[in-house]
């Protein structure tokens, strides 16, 4: 879908999403600053998960996944290298013998620092002890991020499916069932940017 068929306000929300590092409060605050936190996280909710958004949506993914050679075989692989590193490996290495280490074990270090301490010795002299700290990017993030990815929620969440025998329900239960039902459909379509009628 082109962005000329998208209202204007949801365009612009869609494109400060994708460019602010998908933040969609921000996102809806920032085309439209008059709104509150709790207002622009509802605006960007509904713009974000309106269907008739959803082809412009795929666009611009597809145009940054194009833009950076972004594949779903690379996320997929940098996210088991993090979930499946081993920070035991850097025990006692040097600098120089980490740079040596494989791309994908040293792309799973967040973070390398010095810890740096001075001893005076009996003699007068200094001594200086270096020790170098590194932490690794979160491997429970990265499993869970990987089990998403693959679809292990959405299969575990189908076999936990309970489904309901409508026609053993009572006529009040099923008006309950629709009005929800009814509820929830009107609050997914509503434009946010149209005044509502009260």
């Amino acid at each position: 879908m082109e962005k000329t068929k998208l209202k204007e306000n949801h365009a612009a929300i869609i494109d400060s999403y994708f460019a602010n590092g998908f933040n969609g409060t921000k996102a809806a605050m920032h085309v439209n600053p008059a709104l509150s936190y709790a207002a622009a996280s509802q605006v960007a909710h509904l713009v974000l998960n309106k269907k008739e958004n959803q082809p412009y949506i795929r666009t611009r993914r597809d145009e940054i996944a194009q833009g950076n050679s972004i594949t779903p075989e690379l996320i997929a692989h940098e996210l088991k290298a993090i979930a499946t590193a081993d920070i035991t490996e850097l025990i006692g290495l040097s600098e120089a013998e980490v740079k040596e280490l494989n791309p994908a074990t040293r792309r799973a270090i967040r973070k390398v620092s010095n810890r740096v301490k001075e001893y005076i010795n009996k003699d007068g002299s200094r001594t200086k002890e270096v020790t170098t700290l590194y932490e690794m990017h979160d491997k429970l993030k990265a499993l869970d991020y990987l089990s998403k990815y693959v679809g292990f929620y959405e299969q575990h969440n189908k076999q936990r499916a309970v489904n309901i025998n409508l026609n053993k329900l009572d006529s009040l239960t099923l008006n309950n069932v629709l009005n929800l039902i009814t509820e929830q459909d009107t609050e997914q379509t509503m434009d946010p940017f149209q005044p509502q009628n009260k």
